[in-house]
């Protein structure tokens, strides 16, 4: 299953770490891992947004982080995540 990671970002200095610790979880699950956290911070918030609707669209899940519904993106990607009718797991689902 290719899953997608979705959580705060601008809001969370150590977010690096976090999404990678994600990553790796879900990779030894046996899952193949779209993780943002590795877009280039140049990006507009606009930019990255349409970059990670793309990532959600060719995933089958979305797996968010704690802290996510803080997020004005996270909320975003899951609404966008419904939409397209995929699976949605983490925290506070």
């Amino acid at each position: 299953m290719t899953v997608f990671i979705s959580g705060p970002v601008t809001s969370d200095p150590d977010y690096h770490a976090k999404f990678a610790a994600a990553e790796q979880t879900l990779t030894a699950a046996g899952h193949h891992v779209l993780n943002p956290a590795i877009l280039p911070g140049w990006l507009t918030h606009e930019q990255a947004m349409h970059i990670c609707y793309a990532m959600i669209d060719v995933s089958d899940a979305v797996f968010f982080l704690p802290g996510w519904r803080e997020s004005k993106g996270s909320c975003w990607e899951y609404r966008h995540a419904l939409a397209q009718g995929k699976l949605v797991e983490g925290v506070g689902l």
